[in-house]
């Protein structure tokens, strides 16, 4: 699925390349991870995030389409946890649904896995919408689940 933002679209492939094109259609950028792109693209107005097969999440940059970070997400990749899975931007974080039904955090700035939180006994679908400091995820059982941002002082 592309990624459409600022009057661009980002396209990834099973062949590992990221393109960027206008809206004309003319190729602006491509850029070669070497590994089939696994997830839904994601991001923001300056950042795409996407899962690749080697269960390793790249961080780029729109601008230039170059390769800001790169986060291992398991030391031992099963790509069946992140097939198709769509990767979600707030704030400083990254969200990943898994096939365990866990809902994995990672802290963009410093570039880790920060916490995995279960959340079901069932696959979490390919939705975790935000807004604001609400979270609401499905499962492929049909759950949907309301989670609350607590700040801790």
């Amino acid at each position: 699925m592309p990624f459409i933002p600022d009057n661009h679209i980002y396209i990834g492939d099973s062949y590992g390349s990221l393109y960027k094109y206008s809206f004309e259609g003319e190729l602006l950028g491509k850029l070669d991870l070497g590994v089939g792109v696994t997830s839904r693209l994601s991001g923001n107005n300056y950042l795409l995030s996407v899962l690749a097969d080697n269960g390793i999440l790249y961080l780029i940059d729109l601008k230039n389409l170059t390769l800001i970070n790169q986060i291992i997400i398991d030391e031992i990749v099963d790509t069946g946890l992140y097939i198709y899975k769509s990767p979600l931007l707030h704030d400083d974080k990254i969200f990943i649904g898994t096939d365990d039904g866990e809902m994995i955090i990672i802290n963009i700035e410093e570039a880790v896995l920060e916490e995995r939180i279960k959340i079901s006994d069932s696959s979490i679908g390919t939705t975790i919408f935000s807004n604001s400091d609400v979270f609401f995820i499905s499962s492929i059982e049909g759950e949907i689940f309301r989670l609350e941002k607590v700040s801790v002082y």
